[in-house]
């Protein structure tokens, strides 16, 4: 594993010289083998989904990093350059590189600044909660009542922008807000699986994900039992999976 460049007077690189020092040293033990760079121009950008992107142009670097990485360790600017740059050159990233850049970004004072970044960007594009075949806030409020004694805290709830068939939704905490994906809004799409999916992204709400060593864990033990009460689980995974193929997330 290669080491920053620190010396003894306490002088560390900047982001542009790691980049270009780990672009440099790749391009050595290359196969094939990329441009030269002569220079990287750096930009921050308030990136929350995308930490890092890169490109290569006439000779020089363009590099484009989330402003959460302003305040990052050395060793995870490190880390980074090895991923992204490794994937400009189609290189297997050493697994420590990957271990410590994934040990930052899960951690929870990261994720806190991710979700704030997320906000400062502005509200979340969606569409509202009356659907074609199904309501958002009629689906909440029989899932609230049902199985949160109505005790259940205020969030926002949309339709997703497009239809997809393999995100059926996701709860965002920056916006709080629940969302379903469009695809499930048609008569094809039973009741009991509209419902299943609204409670599995409440219960995300009320068992938000945890962090073990540097793991994100989004469906942990607490989760899991939690959807056990859902009254014919199997049945709507069962319909879920015949609609979608197969193919789902959420």
């Amino acid at each position: 594993m290669q080491l920053s460049l620190k010396l003894d007077d306490g002088y560390r690189e900047t982001p542009e010289e790691t980049f270009l020092r780990v672009y440099r040293q790749m391009r050595v033990r290359a196969r094939r083998k990329p441009p030269e760079i002569r220079a990287v121009r750096l930009r921050w950008r308030p990136y929350a989904n995308s930490i890092g992107t890169l490109r290569i142009r006439d000779g020089e670097m363009r590099v484009g990093l989330s402003e959460v990485l302003r305040e990052a360790p050395q060793a995870v600017l490190e880390s980074l350059a090895e991923i992204v740059v490794g994937k400009a050159f189609r290189e297997r990233t050493a697994p420590e590189y990957v271990q410590q850049y994934r040990a930052w970004l899960n951690h929870a004072e990261t994720r806190l600044k991710i979700e704030a970044l997320r906000q400062q960007n502005g509200r979340k594009l969606t569409s509202g909660t009356k659907g074609r075949q199904w309501d958002l806030r009629e689906l909440f409020d029989t899932m609230n009542t049902r199985y949160f004694k109505g005790a259940f805290p205020a969030v926002e709830l949309a339709w997703s922008r497009t239809e997809s068939r393999t995100h059926l939704g996701h709860w965002d905490p920056a916006h709080r807000t629940i969302v379903l994906s469009r695809f499930l809004d048609r008569p094809e799409t039973p009741r009991l699986a509209a419902e299943y999916v609204m409670f599995h992204e409440m219960l995300h709400v009320v068992h938000p994900v945890e962090f073990d060593n540097g793991r994100r864990r989004v469906h942990h033990r607490s989760f899991k039992e939690a959807e056990q009460r859902f009254e014919g689980l199997r049945e709507a995974k069962t319909i879920l999976k015949r609609l979608c193929s197969g193919s789902l997330t959420f």
